[in-house]
């Protein structure tokens, strides 16, 4: 049989070290078990060799897609659509997760992951609440119930802060949970900072003066950790939404690889 030319010299290029992208297509047992019967790349390899390389490969790779083709375990669909960094598409993802009301029909157990997240008793959601996206103020993401609990959530990616931004977006929230608009208590009023690695803003007022609500910085591998908890139990009864939670998470870990 003719070899095929072109796929044996990237196999040659490639030879040195078997390149870990291939890990992404085959199970890590089946990698091992494949590297263990190549012949010995301490030295240059032959045309016997690479032929033999390609044709083992390709086996192995048709084996791994045959297993794994009703699932398709590596598409994602956030990386088709080129989420990126993109903090309005986050937060709007992150919205409809946490609103109990909308179309993944969980009700509101990634609200609770969050709750517990940033430290908040999760029977908040025991009573109605509404996730709001640029409102009030335009705040990313705001949830409240009325006379009890009212958080805003300033997503930050690899964007930085406004002017005075942590500072108004705290005057903002004090402002809308005073009696007489959501009548929530300075002790049920929270300020989140969702950034990547849980850094501190710049532009928040002195701590001495945090009188008004609380404050929370927040990792995204902090925030995702509970997200996956909460969709892996038992309490999330669809395999699509444990399935885009995983994709998101994934995403995630890739634009934080690489900041």
């Amino acid at each position: 049989m003719k070899p095929n030319l072109p796929r044996i010299r990237s196999c040659v290029r490639a030879w040195p070290s078997i390149n870990p992208v291939l890990l992404r297509v085959i199970d890590p047992a089946s990698f091992e078990q494949f590297k263990k019967n190549l012949p010995d790349r301490r030295r240059p390899p032959v045309l016997e060799d690479v032929t033999e390389f390609t044709r083992k490969f390709s086996d192995l790779q048709t084996d791994y897609i045959d297993r794994h083709r009703a699932e398709a375990p590596f598409a994602n669909i956030f990386n088709i659509l080129r989420l990126g960094p993109d903090e309005v598409r986050h937060s709007r993802f992150l919205a409809w997760l946490m609103d109990g009301e909308e179309t993944h029909l969980q009700g509101s157990i990634f609200l609770q992951s969050f709750l517990q997240a940033i430290d908040m008793p999760q029977q908040f959601t025991e009573e109605p609440y509404e996730v709001w996206r640029e409102r009030p103020d335009r705040i990313d993401i705001s949830i409240h119930s009325q006379n009890r609990f009212a958080i805003y959530i300033e997503n930050k990616i690899d964007a930085g802060e406004g002017h005075q931004q942590l500072s108004r977006e705290y005057a903002s929230l004090s402002h809308w949970s005073r009696p007489g608009r959501w009548n929530v208590p300075p002790e049920g009023r929270v300020l989140v900072f969702l950034t990547p690695d849980g850094r501190l803003p710049e532009t928040l007022p002195d701590s001495d003066t945090l009188t008004e609500a609380r404050f929370v910085a927040l990792s995204y591998p902090n925030l995702v950790a509970h997200l996956w908890a909460t969709a892996m139990s038992d309490r999330c009864s669809s395999k699509f939404i444990r399935r885009l939670v995983r994709d998101y998470i994934g995403t995630i870990q890739n634009i934080i690889a690489r900041q």
